[in-house]
Order: structure tokens, then sequence, then C-alpha cells
């Protein structure tokens, strides 16, 4: 296999990308165009979309957890690579004839991809349409469902209505489970919405339950953002009186 991608690359018809994180390959967007318009997306057997979004459900299961305790340039070399396999997996994953259970655990997992790459409120449209999904079977599945649609929903405060709901149940269930970590993140962020909709009480109760979870976690970034939102909060309800 690498002689035959040596081969390619020598001929400038893949491309070959190295950097700290390992070698990457791609074809040319001439190139893949090409290839698809030569092998229609019909005749593609269904089970090689599933493979491919299989392995990216797994790639990618660990990126919300992974983010809260890694540092961000390690963060991003890892995950924002895979930007475009995650896309093509959640089409096809909540497309016709995909596999909605891979999509959902999909789109809760790469939430904080859209907001690393600055797409608050505008992710995929298959990340809104798992978000939306009534049927989940497992208590994480629903945590996946209900971060990923808050994460997605928070950044530039576009959609407060939906993100609000999402966090809230996220914060149920992470109390259920015990996930104090998690809980205390969730709860800080649904205190930044609470106080920018003016709902001041209910802000300063959700950050003062959020401070002792986080600070025994000692996380540079949670404690960080504990700070940014506290901040907000502190800032709105200031410019309310």
């Amino acid at each position: 296999m690498i002689d035959l991608l040596s081969h390619l690359v020598a001929r400038s018809l893949v491309v070959a990308e190295t950097n700290a994180g390992g070698s990457r390959y791609r074809l040319l967007e001439t190139t893949r165009t090409y290839a698809l318009a030569s092998s229609p997306r019909p005749a593609r057997p269904t089970r090689i979309d599933r493979r491919h979004a299989q392995y990216f459900r797994d790639r990618i299961a660990r990126a919300a957890d992974d983010w809260m305790g890694t540092p961000d340039a390690d963060w991003r070399a890892t995950y924002l690579p895979e930007r475009d396999n995650v896309r093509a997996a959640l089409n096809w994953a909540l497309g016709t004839g995909g596999d909605r259970a891979i999509g959902i655990a999909l789109a809760g997992a790469s939430g904080p991809m859209w907001t690393e790459l600055s797409l608050y409120g505008r992710g995929p449209p298959a990340t809104r349409r798992a978000a939306a999904r009534k049927s989940m079977r497992t208590p994480r599945r629903r945590i996946r469902r209900g971060c990923g649609s808050g994460w997605v929903e928070l950044g530039a405060l576009r959609r407060p209505t939906e993100a609000v709901p999402a966090l809230q149940r996220a914060i149920v269930l992470y109390r259920g489970l015990g996930d104090a970590r998690s809980l205390g993140f969730a709860l800080a962020r649904l205190a930044h919405e609470e106080a920018m909709a003016g709902r001041f009480d209910q802000a300063a109760s959700a950050l003062a339950e959020a401070w002792p979870l986080l600070e025994k976690r000692g996380l540079p970034k949670l404690l960080g953002d504990y700070f940014d939102y506290s901040g907000g909060a502190e800032g709105a309800d200031g410019r309310s009186g």
C-alpha cells in the first residue's frame, strides 16, 4: 500500500500532508470529482458507507471528553482533520438507508468539532437532525444527544431556546451517572445561557453547584470556561441594573 501511495504522490494524483501528528493522504479535488462522477454513488455498496461511519463513530467517541482535559493544539491535531470524514459519515447515517443509531452517537460526540471551527449553531444539518431525534435507548446515548445539541447551539447564542433544554436534559443524566466533571461543565454553560436570558437567580444557582465540581478536577480549560461564563453572567446582571 505504501508503494502504491508513493507512486500516486509522485504523479501528483494524491497529496501527502505531513505534520506532527503523522502523514495523511488525500486526492486532488479534480481527481476526486472525476472519480465520483465515474462511479455513481447508487452503485457504491452500503457496507462500505456503514464501515466508514462505524469507524468514525468509534474514532470520535471520546472527542468531547478529551476536549475537557487535552491542550487545544493536541486536541485539534487529533480531531479536526477528520471533519470531512465525520460530515460524510453523518450524512450517510442519517440519510435514507443509513443507520440512525450510528448517526446519533456520532452527532453527539462530534459537537466540539463544530464549535472549534466556529460553526456555532450552524453545525452540519445532519447533526441538528440527530439532536432532534427522540428515540434514545440508553442514558449514555441520551447524554450524547443532549450535549451534542447544546454544544452546537451554544457558542453564538443563536438558539438559546434549544440550548437550554438540551443542557438541562444532559445535566439530569450526568447526575444519574455520577459524572461530576461533565456535570460541572454543563452547569457552567447553562449558567451562561440563563444569564443571557435574564434569569440571573437560575444562573447563580447553576454556578454555585458547578464550582466545587470543577475546582476538584483542577483542569485549566474547564476552570477557564467557568470563570468566563461566571464573568459573563455577572456582566449581564450588571447591565440589567
